[in-house]
């Protein structure tokens, strides 16, 4: 009978010395990618505008960097050299038309030491690459009818 307690008191100190560190790493998951969720959106509601703004003004692409650099509503996280790299784009489509694509990188920063050292080790880098893209029409170009 004496054993029998003993075993269950063993369970509960291993149990409390464990949950700890299970719960670091289930709550900072929660906390780096939660935010790393937020951040891809709010990145893709800036290639989205950045995009659409370029297709309906016809920007080049020094305006439409311009644009981005200038955005009037980034994440509150953010400072805009946050983004790493904007890839800006015309393309010729096949029918005559054309295409503005906006593609954007973001480096979103990790909080929890433990993501920071996995990601670290993994990657060599502790934060988490998010990319995005958005293409838009330009309204208004000439398309060939006989395609259709």
């Amino acid at each position: 009978m004496l054993n029998r307690k003993r075993k269950r008191g063993q369970s509960i100190v291993e149990m409390s010395l464990l949950f700890p560190l299970f719960l670091l790493v289930i709550v900072g998951g929660i906390v780096d990618f939660g935010f790393a969720f937020y951040n891809i959106l709010a990145l893709q509601q800036v290639a989205n505008d950045a995009a659409s703004n370029a297709a309906e003004k016809n920007l080049n692409e020094a305006q439409t960097r311009n644009y981005i650099a200038q955005y009037s509503a980034p994440p509150i996280s953010w400072n805009q050299a946050g983004i790493y790299q904007a890839t800006i784009s015309t393309i010729a489509m096949a029918d005559g038309s054309t295409m503005k694509r906006v593609e954007l990188e973001y480096h979103s920063k990790t909080y929890t030491p433990f993501y920071q050292t996995a990601l670290n080790s993994v990657t060599g880098n502790d934060f988490i690459v998010l990319r995005t893209q958005a293409t838009y029409k330009v309204p208004g170009t000439v398309r060939n009818r006989e395609n259709f």
